[in-house]
């Protein structure tokens, strides 16, 4: 598989990908452009084709379950005025590519008191649901910052924070 271009193993895919998800034909998900990125960020976590939706569901879909283990162990009392803060500096941005939505991220950890670190891995599971996955700025990029704040908003209310 490393051998094939992200552009080859993204056609390959395409079918695979519509029918797991039940996409539309004109679903975006389905465009070259964001399949091809998807390949490229998954293409380092797995061995064959047909692993991409299943090991990178949650670049075609949001979570809607998420690890407990991480957000028990890493929620603290100031959690949700971080990610209210981030949601806010995301929505402003004029740039939305991995280098700033990462250094907004450090940005507004360090305003809120944090390390970026303290906060990192509950970020990642907000936006896919696991507490381990492709790059996470890569992914937040890919994603979009609708997306990305709609599924940080999101995993709030479901998780109750």
């Amino acid at each position: 598989m490393r051998a094939k271009s992200d552009e080859e193993i993204a056609n390959n895919v395409r079918p695979l990908v519509k029918q797991t998800f039940g996409f539309a034909d004109d679903n975006c998900r389905l465009d070259n452009q964001f399949l091809k990125v998807a390949v490229n960020l998954l293409k380092p976590r797995v061995q064959f084709e047909h692993e991409i939706p299943v090991k990178g569901v949650y670049l075609f879909q949001a979570p809607t379950s998420f690890d407990e283990t991480v957000i028990q162990k890493k929620w603290k009392d100031n959690s949700r005025t971080f990610f209210d803060a981030l949601i806010d500096a995301y929505k402003n941005a004029t740039a939305f590519d991995a280098e700033t939505t990462k250094a907004i991220f450090e940005d507004v950890a360090t305003k809120n008191g944090l390390k970026a670190g303290e906060v990192l891995q509950l970020f990642r599971v907000l936006v896919s649901g696991e507490g381990s996955g492709v790059d996470l700025f890569g992914m937040v990029s890919h994603l979009g910052k609708v997306d990305v704040c709609n599924r940080i908003e999101s995993a709030l209310i479901t998780l109750g924070k």
